[in-house]
């Protein structure tokens, strides 16, 4: 729709602009949140910098692991914004932060609780990027709202009405970050709780959206692409945590 845009001679690819965006709205979020919980603004400034870098490298890596042998080119591999995947980033951020948290030895499963609403509401962000690059495109529709893109800079069909499948989980992504801030904020329970109903939440919309999207398409795995694969495994990991007793799921 929009894929770029042209500022006095410089030109803003917005997919970029979105995710920078998606990056300082969510330490915004997360800082805010943390007056929920105990958790010291310190260790969320101190590894917010490790998470950003592992989450981009981590979303590269998946995306080249998942889009055929003829992308794993050796120049392409040091082209971190050329490819990525979101579940790739969530990976690649976790692993970041567990690392970093233990080393200072604080508790990991608060600090997740109090990240949990501004990454998802990070995703929403993102997608709206992919809407304007024509990314991530929708699978052709007749209905009144299919979207046509006109850009010969769009990565989607042209000329074709599609599914706005970005929108579609975009605005889930955002559903989803208000649910999580209630929760949050009305709630103790064992650490851990928001966090797991964050990947839960993100797997469900994750799995469910796949199927009105179309880029995947000659990718297909008993009908699935492999994306939905690991949202399953998301909703089902976070499910299991979920159903433990207290006890059992607070450290």
């Amino acid at each position: 729709m929009l894929p770029f845009i042209d500022i006095a001679g410089i030109r803003i690819w917005t997919w970029g602009l979105m995710n920078a965006l998606a990056m300082l709205s969510t330490i915004a979020i997360t800082l805010h949140e943390t007056r929920y919980r105990r958790v010291d603004r310190s260790a969320i400034l101190g590894m917010w910098p490790w998470m950003v870098l592992s989450a981009v490298i981590g979303a590269h890596l998946y995306y080249l692991a998942t889009a055929g042998r003829d992308s794993l080119t050796l120049g392409r591999l040091f082209r971190l914004l050329d490819g990525t995947a979101i579940q790739g980033g969530i990976i690649g951020g976790a692993l970041a932060a567990v690392v970093y948290l233990k080393r200072r030895g604080l508790r990991v499963l608060p600090v997740f609780d109090v990240c949990a609403p501004g990454a998802a509401f990070a995703h929403g962000v993102t997608r709206l990027g992919c809407f304007a690059a024509g990314c991530c495109f929708g699978r052709p529709t007749t209905l009144p709202w299919g979207v046509v893109f006109t850009q010969p800079n769009s990565q989607a069909p042209i000329g074709v009405p599609l599914h706005p499948a970005q929108l579609y989980e975009s605005a889930l992504d955002f559903l989803l970050t208000a649910y999580l801030h209630w929760d949050l904020k009305k709630t103790q329970g064992p650490d851990g709780k928001i966090f797991w109903k964050y990947i839960g939440g993100y797997g469900l919309i994750r799995f469910g959206t796949q199927f009105y999207r179309d880029d995947d398409a000659g990718h297909l795995v008993w009908g699935m692409a492999h994306s939905q694969f690991l949202a399953a495994a998301m909703f089902l990991l976070a499910a299991v945590l979920l159903l433990k007793k207290p006890a059992s799921a607070s450290r």
